[in-house]
């Protein structure tokens, strides 16, 4: 077998094991959206941001379940940004997002994990208390 032909049967392999990895992501967060409520809040506000022209931030009970979500499955900010971009991946492939609104919610969702929504978050729990 050639260098070349060895080359571009690998990247196929590649290419076919990431889109069953894809694949089998997609199926368990179809099945956590219909079995965790704040789930799928967390993946309606991924595609509400994702879809709406003006939006530019979360709302706090926005990040307070995507930062829930995070939290559930990942203990690092690393882990977090992963699973944020899990759901992100799940929210385009319910409903697709433009290039540019791809990469502002991708952003705004490492915001999240990153705790730059924290104090949204804190602010909107204390008041509920109260």
């Amino acid at each position: 077998m050639a260098k070349g032909v060895k080359v571009a049967w690998l990247f196929h392999l590649l290419q076919d094991a990431l889109k069953a990895s894809r694949d089998i992501l997609n199926l368990l967060a179809g099945i956590l959206y219909k079995a965790s409520e704040v789930f799928r809040r967390a993946v309606d506000a991924v595609i509400r941001f994702g879809t709406e022209r003006h939006k530019s931030f979360f709302a706090s009970s926005e990040a307070a379940d995507i930062k829930n979500v995070m939290q559930e499955y990942g203990e690092t900010v690393e882990q977090q940004k992963s699973v944020g971009a899990w759901l992100c991946g799940y929210a385009e492939s319910r409903q697709p997002f433009d290039e540019m609104k791809h990469r502002h919610t991708l952003k705004e969702v490492g915001d999240v994990a990153e705790g730059k929504y924290d104090w949204k978050i804190n602010y909107r729990q204390n008041n509920i208390r109260l």
